[in-house]
């Protein structure tokens, strides 16, 4: 037996601006397959169309000169079957993340090798350094006393 919340949010003006909350439970309510109307969300892809739904209702409400989403949005929406095709239809189901370029192992020798190509011309630009340079001569300093 699950909790049934007694409330009456028909005591709640339906022009108050909705809560993250708010607009969160009504992305999970439509966390199904195609957008449809859930009880509870399912699975990982569910929890994932949820967020979505969450952006959507932001992306459309934030919009310069777009109303705001109020608590009667919230109380419309959640009475639904299907989200309402002004949010669907921000989906785009032909958007692929695009995937993070991966170092062969042929690039990794390839750099290796330069890199200790370089350390060797270092290592011998060093040394010809430290064979060419005379130690100093010692400076007498005369002190002077006071």
């Amino acid at each position: 037996m699950g909790f049934k919340n007694n409330f009456d949010f028909s005591t709640i003006s339906k022009d108050k601006p909705a809560t993250y909350g708010q607009v969160r439970k009504v992305g999970m309510r439509f966390s199904a397959p195609n957008f449809k109307a859930v009880e509870r969300v399912a699975d990982q892809d569910g929890w994932k169309r949820s967020s979505q739904v969450v952006a959507f209702i932001y992306a459309v409400h934030n919009a310069e000169g777009a109303k705001p989403f109020t608590h009667g949005n919230v109380q419309k929406l959640l009475t639904m079957k299907q989200l309402p095709k002004v949010y669907r239809d921000m989906f785009d189901p032909d958007y692929v993340k695009p995937a993070k370029e991966k170092q062969t192992a042929t690039a990794i020798g390839a750099t290796k090798g330069t890199l200790e190509e370089q350390l060797a011309a270092l290592q011998a630009l060093i040394a010809n350094t430290n064979k060419d340079s005379q130690p100093e001569a010692p400076v007498e300093e005369e002190y002077v006393a006071f």
